[in-house]
């Protein structure tokens, strides 16, 4: 029933901006004594309606946006008389075909107010973590950094930061209040440029800025750390162990929470009743405890993992996807012998099989010396990284480990069906069950498939001597397709929350500015080729399926989609393309100017390439729709 509701209230949603955008022509049309035949909402053969005042008002047949058809309207073969909108002034033209553009505008101006009156929850413009490689990567914009503005524009949430950035020419100067080294309690402001980049999965422009979990600085064993606020779930065991929601993760697996420590558990092949080592302390927003509580907490030593109430299972071999080709090496003094390279891949760690970043932290932490084996460009070298004490951590993070590889390189712990069956990790998986494989997704597939009977994979293996090719059988193990912590990280949100009618209108005519700012900064980055136009334009699926979204997110959501959909709309109807309000506005400036009429042969032929471009922009967003919303052509 709720998603009902939603997809209705979608659907009555988008239709409003149609209606208002629409009667603004009608309302401006009567005003001028302009004769209208028809309102229609949507296009096509007629639906359902009634007639009066000698105007059809009617709904029809294909559910994308309106139009009012008028007596005297460019392109129309009516005969001149008194209610013909080609017999009215210029000025009064203008009005008319505008209308709907203004109807949208105010619609905008009305709804960005009462979203600041009620309250809108964002996102902090708060670096969670920097994507290893990236450019916020290389700048070494630490976790807890407050993102303050983008070339001088005030930043509020983490949406902001991205269209900023997205529109924005690059080098983009950043102003950030960040932890101090050694002290995250104290904070400093500063400013630095950093050069965006795209990439070919993402065209829109980015710094590599992740948003995450809220971090909370608190005293842990004489010295400040920035800690993970979670919330806990009732009716689960971590709460049943003492854990509240406010407590702060101060380590996990027997190291210092990090903000990628998620992907650590992720990267462990841990069975169900493997208990997880954590420690937490309490935090500013947790519950007020008894000194019995509060010893328990502190007595707090591992957690049990469980499987969700109705969470499916699947089979799997228990491996991860391997992180060990460098893709970027920030300067650090315990790295300049090892001269690490963009495209060098780390094969193996103290005479181990490479698998991911953590492997090389646990080595350097462990000896305080890591014996690299690195492939550069089909040839074998070797490297040594020496870390003095508590020094591993920096050394780890100048170093920036991805899986760029379209094959699948596996990593592999102890104890998985993988590893007992011989897999080691670096393998490269080339086939499974004589179906050869191309890319880690069509392997986890594969894997799926098997319904958990014996499987053949096939991998080669790199050595100094050359490359091997071993053939295993392994027997994958049902498991659940998520594991249950019994609590989660809080996300680092706020409310943005007008004081007062003259505040929220300030807000939302401000948002309203930036936002149609930001809309032409995109059309122009459309037009010159510098973004994705396959990316970034969204067509009739991709407005219902974010409207619906939208919905289910809540009402003051669906009311700000609702403005920034309509200033969308008001812009976009403003080109200067024929069967368009701003096409139709060209006309009429251009007859003023030249004092005389457009020519009919003109007319006929722009409004015929103005269709035809109407009707291919139509069938290629909504392609990409199909493509982008539902998967499929990709």
């Amino acid at each position: 029933m709720d998603t009902f509701l939603s997809v209705l209230q979608g659907i009555l949603g988008v239709g409003l901006l149609v209606f208002l955008h629409e009667l603004g022509h009608f309302v401006a049309a009567r005003l001028c004594r302009v004769e209208v035949l028809v309102f229609s909402l949507g296009f096509g053969p007629r639906l359902w309606g009634f007639e009066r005042n000698g105007c059809d008002y009617r709904i029809s047949w294909v559910p994308v946006g309106g139009y009012v058809r008028m007596v005297g309207d460019i392109g129309a073969e009516d005969e001149p008389c008194e209610g013909s909108l080609a017999t009215k002034p210029p000025l009064q033209r203008i009005f008319v075909y505008s209308a709907g553009v203004l109807m949208n505008a105010l619609l905008a101006l009305a709804l960005f107010p009462v979203v600041y009156a009620m309250g809108l929850p964002i996102t902090r413009p708060v670096v969670g973590s920097t994507i290893p490689g990236s450019p916020a990567w290389q700048a070494g914009l630490k976790p807890g950094t407050v993102i303050q503005s983008v070339n001088g524009v005030p930043i509020r949430s983490f949406d902001e930061l991205n269209m900023e950035v997205a529109v924005a020419a690059s080098p983009i100067r950043l102003t950030i209040d960040e932890p101090v080294a050694g002290n995250p309690a104290q904070r400093t402001q500063r400013t630095l440029e950093i050069a965006s980049e795209a990439s070919a999965s993402d065209p829109k422009p980015r710094l590599g800025i992740e948003q995450g979990a809220k971090l909370v600085p608190a005293q842990v064993d004489g010295a400040a750390r920035l800690c993970f606020e979670v919330e806990v779930d009732p009716e689960t065991q971590a709460y049943k162990s003492g854990l509240r929601s406010g407590d702060l993760l101060v380590e996990i697996d027997g190291r210092a929470a990090e903000p990628r420590w998620q992907d650590r558990i992720l990267e462990k092949w841990l069975p169900l009743d493997a208990p997880l080592s954590v420690r937490f302390v309490p935090g500013p927003s947790s519950p007020q405890r008894s000194p019995e509580e509060l010893a328990a907490l502190s007595a707090l030593k591992s957690l049990p993992l469980g499987k969700p109430a109705e969470a499916p299972e699947r089979p799997r071999v228990g491996v991860f996807r391997a992180r060990t080709t460098v893709i970027g090496v920030r300067e650090h003094p315990a790295l300049a012998a090892a001269e690490l390279r963009p495209g060098d891949r780390i094969v193996e760690i103290g005479g181990a099989p490479a698998a991911s970043p953590s492997q090389l932290l646990e080595t350097l932490s462990r000896d305080g010396v890591a014996l690299l084996s690195i492939v550069r460009e089909g040839a074998w070298r070797t490297a040594t990284v020496v870390a003095r004490p508590g020094e591993a951590a920096s050394i780890v993070d100048a170093i920036a480990l991805d899986a760029p590889d379209s094959l699948a390189r596996l990593g592999v712990p102890r104890g998985s069906p993988a590893d007992r069956g011989g897999v080691q990790s670096g393998d490269r998986v080339v086939q499974v069950n004589d179906r050869e494989i191309h890319d880690w997704s069509e392997f986890e597939s594969t894997v799926a498939s098997s319904a958990g009977a014996p499987i053949q994979i096939t991998v080669e293996r790199e050595r100094a001597a050359g490359t091997e090719r071993h053939t295993v059988e392994i027997r994958p193990q049902m498991r659940p397709v998520s594991l249950s912590l019994g609590f989660h990280p809080v996300q680092d949100r706020s409310l943005v929350r007008a004081t007062g009618p003259i505040e929220a209108v300030s807000l939302g005519f401000a948002s309203s500015l930036k936002l149609t700012k930001q809309i032409l900064v995109i059309l122009k980055k459309l037009v010159l080729g510098e973004i994705a136009a396959r990316k970034t334009v969204g067509g009739p699926i991709s407005i219902a399926a974010v409207t619906i979204q939208s919905a289910q997110a809540g009402f003051v959501y669906f009311l700000l989609l609702l403005a920034t959909l309509s200033i969308n709309l008001a812009i976009l109807n403003l080109l200067p393309v024929p069967m368009l309000d701003g096409g139709n506005l060209f006309f009429v400036i251009l007859e003023a100017i030249k004092g005389s009429p457009v020519s009919e042969r003109v007319l006929g032929t722009s409004q015929t390439i103005g269709l035809f471009l109407l009707v291919a922009l139509m069938l290629w967003v909504t392609f990409h729709d199909i493509r982008n919303v539902f998967g499929l052509f990709s």
